[in-house]
């Protein structure tokens, strides 16, 4: 607006107005790339690709679920059976070329699939790759946030802690955010309250102000640091 009207001077409600202003053009400039995103998912661009580790039953079912949500922007591949059954685009020794050939981004593991050692040996050689890994299961359903991988005696496993306290982390977490806030704010005010502290201290005004005069032959006030 500054810049438009020659101005030396910047109106108060045109920076009161440039904060609503920002965030409507974030907004709508947010909406408007999902919308767009949403628009390629349905033409079938930039789709996830998975690859299922399990048996022709799971892999149907998933995919059934793809195609109902065609949202998520999800491609399912193929799968690797455990068990070698018919329709599996490769064994486990060759789950590192699968994922190559196919250019896998996900691989999933259906619950029959999950407790195979031979799963297991297989994954550490798609590390290279960057490639996502998901592992399904009833369990997962009683599970949050909180779940931590571990070892525990000497075995792999994961742990999580259950109970009803998790609302009031939240609370107390948000509490701790808003006071760091409190704290940055008051300290990135400080710079200008020593200012005007040193100022008061040597007699001066607080704030030096600038006298203009306006078209109604009113003089104004501009305070200056």
């Amino acid at each position: 607006a500054n810049f438009l009207t020659g101005e030396d001077l910047i109106s108060r409600s045109v920076i009161l107005l440039s904060a609503p202003l920002a965030i409507v053009f974030v907004m709508l400039l947010r909406g408007g790339l999902r919308s767009l995103h949403r628009r390629l998912l349905r033409l079938n661009f930039d789709l996830r690709r998975l690859l299922l580790i399990g048996n022709a039953e799971e892999a149907a079912s998933l995919d059934r679920r793809v195609r109902e949500r065609p949202q998520w922007g999800l491609d399912l591949v193929g799968r690797v059976d455990p068990d070698g059954g018919e329709g599996s685009l490769g064994s486990l020794e060759q789950l590192d070329r699968v994922v190559n050939e196919e250019r896998v981004q996900e691989i999933v593991i259906a619950p029959s699939a999950a407790q195979a050692a031979s799963v297991a040996a297989a994954l550490p050689g798609c590390r290279s790759r960057n490639v996502e890994l998901r592992v399904l299961g009833e369990l997962a359903g009683v599970m949050t946030r909180g779940v931590r991988v571990e070892d525990f005696l000497g075995l792999p496993g994961w742990s999580y802690r259950m109970g009803g306290a998790y609302g009031l982390h939240l609370a107390l977490k948000r509490l701790t955010d808003l006071l760091m806030a409190a704290v940055l704010l008051l300290l990135s005010l400080a710079p200008a309250l020593v200012y005007a502290i040193l100022r008061r201290m040597l007699g001066l005004p607080a704030w030096r102000r600038a006298i203009f005069l306006g078209h109604d032959g009113r003089e104004h006030y501009l305070p200056l640091a």
